[in-house]
């Protein structure tokens, strides 16, 4: 069992939450939500211990194990994918390592083959060839395939990395698992294996996430973070909406039948304050009102409405790829791409994690080159593009405002 007791924290003068209470038992599918900047990655961070908390207390059995992803982490560069998913495991890494090493480069002499059966006798012992098999299996269902096991981590993505990350966190089959915007990065196979994976998970799951098909499909539990306190709901992510709706729609109408009725005792004193036989009523109308608990009109979650400027009228074709071809070292990401785009198509790029999209719609943009073929610029055309990293700005210390009038001059935004 997870338990948080009267939980505070705040940031300078942000009171993030106060005395909040949290308690989560063995095997449950817990899905934290709220708005950005409640506090949901705080709460993670005091229960890892990352951080403290300015009063309360967490409370777990000793020896457990957390496993936490992390929206931003740190890998170590200069190992491989699998040396990476023996990090809680040290003793059997270094073993791994040398096994794998003298395999590689040989056992010349006698003294190679008896240090390595004695290795991979100590190996044996350590039980790591079953997590070695193990490891594979879920390197496996997150995407990765034979030949990517001994590859460098700085050969992958950051999106493969948080794959890496997330891999190395469930091999160590932690009793408590965090997981930070954990979908972000994965392609519909690698999300079923993994809401696969949690349902049969024994030990306590709390994912953030902004992905209601994944809260929906694998949480029996929504705890929602509101204003530094916890509601919780029971029940999966659609039953957690109808039962916000409904009771939202209870509390309006509670609002409004209790406006009435300070409406009309309102009336009542106006009109009677003045009579002597009515002082009495009077008073007790007055006293009522005061003690009274005023409801607050729940507020109506706010949506950005916007629209793209209308640009000039380009070419019948804005932008054509004519036999592109994209190399890294020895990987062909795009061999031949032929594309032509019509003026107005709306288009919806699709496929596995690592296959090139991102590349092509960088050479689409014009912020990458590429190793053979053509790309062709129509009449009138304007390209912007927005990536999902590589999100830079022109100088630190600018507010959201200054960095829009940067971008657009010709706008008063004062």
């Amino acid at each position: 069992m997870l338990s948080l007791e009267s939980i505070s924290k705040s940031y300078g003068e942000q009171l993030l939450f106060s005395d909040l209470s949290l308690h989560i038992n063995n095997g449950e599918r817990v899905g934290l939500i709220g708005p950005n900047g409640s506090g949901k990655t705080t709460i993670f961070k005091i229960i890892t211990g990352e951080i403290p908390p300015d009063k309360g207390l967490i409370h777990y059995p000793k020896n457990s194990i957390i496993g936490y992803l992390p929206q931003n982490f740190i890998l170590m560069m200069g190992s491989s994918v699998m040396d990476e998913m023996f990090h809680g495991f040290l003793e059997l890494r270094n073993l791994r390592r040398e096994l794998y090493d003298m395999e590689l480069h040989g056992m010349d002499t006698e003294y190679d083959a008896k240090r390595y059966a004695e290795i991979s006798n100590s190996f044996k012992e350590l039980n790591g060839f079953s997590i070695i098999q193990e490891a594979k299996h879920i390197l496996r269902g997150m995407g990765f395939n034979e030949s990517d096991f001994e590859r460098g981590i700085n050969e992958f993505s950051g999106g493969w990395q948080m794959r890496i990350l997330l891999s190395r966190i469930l091999l160590i089959k932690p009793d408590i698992l965090l997981l930070d915007e954990p979908t972000n990065h994965l392609d519909l196979e690698a999300l079923n294996w993994l809401e696969n994976f949690l349902t049969g998970f024994k030990g306590i799951v709390i994912a953030v996430t902004h992905d209601r098909y994944f809260l929906n499909k694998f949480t029996k539990r929504i705890c929602e973070l509101h204003k530094g306190a916890i509601k919780n709901y029971y029940g999966s992510y659609e039953d957690f909406l109808f039962e916000k709706a409904h009771i939202k729609e209870s509390v309006k109408k509670k609002y409004y039948e209790q406006n009435k009725r300070i409406r009309q005792s309102k009336q009542f004193i106006n009109k009677f304050k003045a009579r002597k036989d009515m002082r009495g009523r009077v008073r007790s109308r007055i006293k009522m009102l005061e003690k009274m608990e005023r409801i607050e009109l729940p507020k109506e979650t706010k949506s950005i409405h916007f629209s793209f400027p209308q640009p000039k009228r380009s070419g019948s074709v804005p932008v054509k790829l004519s036999n592109i071809v994209k190399q890294y070292t020895k990987n062909h990401v795009l061999n031949g791409v032929d594309l032509a785009i019509q003026r107005g198509d709306s288009i919806g790029l699709v496929g596995q994690n690592g296959i090139g999209k991102s590349t092509l719609l960088r050479i689409l943009a014009g912020v990458e080159g590429f190793s053979k073929g053509e790309r062709t610029l129509g009449h009138n055309v304007s390209i912007q593009f927005f990536s999902q990293e590589d999100v830079t700005f022109e100088a630190k210390g600018k507010t959201v405002l200054d960095e829009a009038q940067i971008t657009a001059p010709e706008l008063d935004l004062s």
